[in-house]
């Protein structure tokens, strides 16, 4: 099945000049990654495959599988898993970028589905602090944050949420940013909503955004959702192999980036 052609993924490569700096300094020898496959899931264009306005990829390194964001629709990254003869119920970790539906969508339904006879398959969920806040659109009172009814659900099959706040490293080689720092003024964050606090209603700047940092012998890999903060953040002074994000055209829902 095809989709309407659209905008979709966009498999970049930066490279840049300058010594490569890690994520952190933790004073311990980096361990870098071999082997790396990031296979897109959910796409807006899709050759093969169902696409969607949405988002997920699949990230193997040196033998880690984990799944960055969801998709929009419960069914596409299953269905498209599925039609690319990928198991994905050997998957234990999600990394989550943002609370946005059309990454988040899908959670719920893959968790219940493949838990049926893998109990920790995407039991365990990475997100960065501000995801759970509770968001209203302009003139409704409805909560507008997907993410917080799908939360107690998740939570009922057993799975848990990981609050990374600082960068973190998940498996050897493979960081969470946690929340990407916001150094420069902001004007753009997508759909208007506004985020619930005791004092008001306040923009929503998308505070948990966070990318996933793979550390290869050649440079850094990251992987983000909508890139929001794509003009306000430091990330770009690592020495940048490939950029995978959800942002510009490119061809099919079924994109890999081999190391």
């Amino acid at each position: 099945m095809r989709s309407s052609r659209a905008l979709c993924l966009a498999v970049g490569v930066i490279l840049t000049m300058g010594a490569a700096a890690g994520p952190t300094d933790t004073g311990r020898a980096e361990h870098r990654v071999k082997s790396l496959k990031i296979t897109i899931l959910s796409t807006m264009l899709a050759d093969q495959g169902v696409g969607e306005w949405g988002f997920s990829a699949l990230v193997e390194a040196d033998g880690h599988r984990i799944l960055f964001d969801t998709g929009n629709r419960p069914e596409t990254v299953l269905q498209n898993a599925r039609d690319l003869k990928i198991d994905l119920s050997t998957i234990t970790d999600v990394v989550l970028s943002h609370h946005h539906g059309d990454h988040t969508g899908g959670l719920l339904v893959l968790r219940q589905e493949l838990a049926r006879n893998s109990p920790n398959a995407l039991s365990r969920i990475h997100v960065a602090p501000g995801i759970f806040l509770s968001r209203r659109h302009p003139g409704s009172e409805q909560e507008a944050n997907p993410i917080i009814a799908m939360k107690s659900g998740m939570e009922k099959s057993g799975a848990v949420f990981v609050e990374h706040r600082t960068p973190g490293e998940i498996f050897p080689g493979v960081w969470v940013s946690g929340p990407v720092p916001r150094p420069n003024p902001e004007k753009f964050w997508g759909v208007p909503t506004s985020i619930v606090t005791k004092g008001g209603l306040v923009a929503d700047s998308i505070p948990e955004d966070m990318a996933l940092i793979i550390n290869t012998d050649r440079g850094f890999v990251l992987v983000v959702g909508c890139d929001k903060f794509k003009r306000t953040c430091h990330v770009v002074r690592l020495r940048t192999r490939a950029s995978v994000w959800n942002f510009a055209p490119t061809s099919p829902a079924k994109a890999t980036a081999d190391r």
